[in-house]
């Protein structure tokens, strides 16, 4: 059976004295900030599990990985999640869920909800260097155990798209094959160069979903194909109304709804990777006008075509927006 010895792992980065915290409406918020410049260390559980059994996994810790059923002959999948999330949120669950369904994979599912928690989104963004840092350490350990860069995709939600641009410039053992970058984040980004956020190079493939772009989204193109979902910015079925009749009140959904729709579009090329054929194009009223309708085509996600280049475009429905 598909997945049966297929791993979830999760990578967890705890500080050394965690601030009291709170869940709310699958938030996390604590008393005060952890950040990363005041803590003595990282320490980090690697947990390698099928659905009915966990396994521990320490870096540098040779027989945790030997003693694991980690098979390096299988695609290895990375998720980090986003602001107020942690490694049980819906993005981490669906994919790491769905990845299962396809077939035999190795999941690791990263855990920085103390790192990442609300309301300090400031301090958030600044964590998210060291959290890649630490996460490109524990792949280049990985890699001498026997993880080859080719099988390897890191996929990252919001902070967790920049988180994954961290771990591209700080391997030392090579570039992984691809980085997704989830409408990767852009309070705190949108001014920084390109070699200090989510950019081309920092994967052999970078392809970029963008669905708030220039709200809780960076807005400008970030990789070697950046898709725009409905133009990027507003989604279908995401207005206030909308969102609340859907999910009367849940706050995450009601702010971060449009947001969300990257993930959840991925999600769908999981479940269907033909659901959402895009177009290539100069701009989304170029695109709206049918003038690009001969151009390059490609679908989003699972199966993008990695020699696209550029900027696509998608008009998606609302079939997303509840998964």
């Amino acid at each position: 059976m598909a997945g049966i010895l297929t791993g979830l792992c999760v990578l967890h980065s705890l500080p050394v004295n965690r601030p009291p915290s709170i869940e709310i409406q699958n938030g996390t918020y604590q008393l005060y900030p952890v950040n990363k410049k005041k803590m003595h260390e990282i320490r980090s559980v690697q947990r390698l599990a099928n659905p009915d059994n966990s396994q521990i996994l320490v870096p540098d810790d040779d027989s945790s990985i030997s003693n694991s059923y980690i098979n390096f002959d299988r695609p290895t999948i990375m998720f980090f999640h986003g602001f107020l999330e942690s490694s049980t949120a819906d993005d981490a669950r669906q994919i790491k869920d769905h990845y299962l369904n396809r077939g035999d994979y190795n999941v690791i599912v990263a855990n920085n909800q103390r790192l990442l928690a609300g309301p300090y989104y400031v301090t958030a963004a600044l964590n998210t260097k060291p959290i890649g840092k630490y996460a490109a350490y524990f792949v280049d350990y990985l890699v001498g155990k026997g993880l080859r860069l080719s099988y390897l995709h890191i996929i990252g939600m919001s902070l967790g798209g920049q988180i994954a641009g961290y771990i591209g410039k700080n391997m030392k053992s090579g570039k992984a094959s691809r980085i997704t970058g989830l409408d990767p984040a852009g309070p705190l980004f949108t001014l920084r160069p390109q070699n200090d956020r989510l950019s081309q190079g920092d994967a052999e493939f970078v392809d970029v979903i963008h669905s708030n772009a220039g709200v809780f989204g960076i807005k400008y193109q970030s990789g070697d194909v950046d898709i725009w979902l409905n133009g990027g910015t507003l989604q279908p079925g995401c207005t206030p109304l909308e969102t609340l009749t859907r999910n009367p009140g849940s706050l995450n959904e009601l702010v971060f709804c449009n947001h969300f729709q990257s993930y959840r579009t991925y999600v769908m090329s999981l479940i269907d990777p033909h659901a959402y054929l895009t177009t290539k194009c100069s701009s989304y009223a170029e695109y709206e006008s049918g003038r690009c309708h001969l151009n390059d085509k490609a679908y989003l996600g699972v199966e993008v075509d990695r020699n696209a280049r550029g900027n696509y475009y998608v008009d998606t429905g609302v079939t997303a927006v509840n998964i």
